[in-house]
């Protein structure tokens, strides 16, 4: 048999097994080609969102949050925690802040922290406070201040009026924080040694004349 005959007999050959291998999907054979894609099949509807997941339930269960000084969501929210008034130092003790339900008392412990700061003008006592420690004259005023608001608390609950019960019992409360701190300040110190009540006396006696010219 001449070669020329033999030619279409091994080009069928080789081509058989190669047309096997691809309709059986073996790895390597090449996949058949896919159709052509149509324009908008499977896309959303312009302007209309996709496909999403339902979004699940919501607990009927809520949290109550404490207060905070930060705004809410919105920009307008007010913050809803208490405003406090800060009062200024007495000879180096720092008096605790006033809550926004005892605001009235703010006015009359500024009042007393002034006159007690004021004991310094006086020559004699400047010097004497001259010659005790820092933390020596903060305790001798804090209980000085302390020693003014309990007078003002004795006077204004004697009344019997709305307003002075109400401020008797907002300065009771500013009190008993304010004993708290006077605590703190005169912890260490020995206050009823004989000079540091000497000065005290001083300070106290200085206050009242004050009070008295005013």
């Amino acid at each position: 048999m001449s070669l020329f005959r033999l030619l279409p007999l091994l080009l069928l050959a080789c081509a058989g097994p190669q047309a096997t291998q691809y309709h059986q999907g073996i790895p390597g054979a090449r996949p058949p080609p896919a159709p052509p894609a149509r324009p908008g099949v499977g896309a959303p509807v312009m302007g209309q969102p996709g496909t999403a997941a339902a979004p699940l339930p919501r607990s009927p269960n809520k949290r109550a949050l404490p207060p905070s000084t930060e705004p809410g969501l919105w920009s307008a929210d007010a913050p809803r925690a208490s405003r406090e008034y800060l009062l200024p130092t007495v000879l180096g003790f720092t008096p605790p802040a006033v809550s926004e339900e005892e605001k009235a008392v703010a006015i009359y412990a500024d009042n007393c922290g002034r006159r007690v700061d004021d004991t310094t003008r006086f020559p004699s006592v400047s010097r004497a406070l001259a010659r005790a420690s820092a933390s020596e004259v903060a305790c001798i005023g804090a209980q000085a201040y302390f020693g003014c608001l309990a007078g003002l608390w004795l006077e204004v609950s004697g009344k019997q009026d709305r307003e002075s019960k109400a401020l008797a019992q907002q300065l009771l409360r500013y009190q008993q924080r304010l004993q708290q701190e006077v605590n703190r300040t005169c912890m260490g110190v020995d206050s009823q040694r004989p000079d540091l009540k000497a000065l005290r006396t001083m300070v106290e006696t200085a206050w009242q004349n004050t009070m008295k010219t005013r």
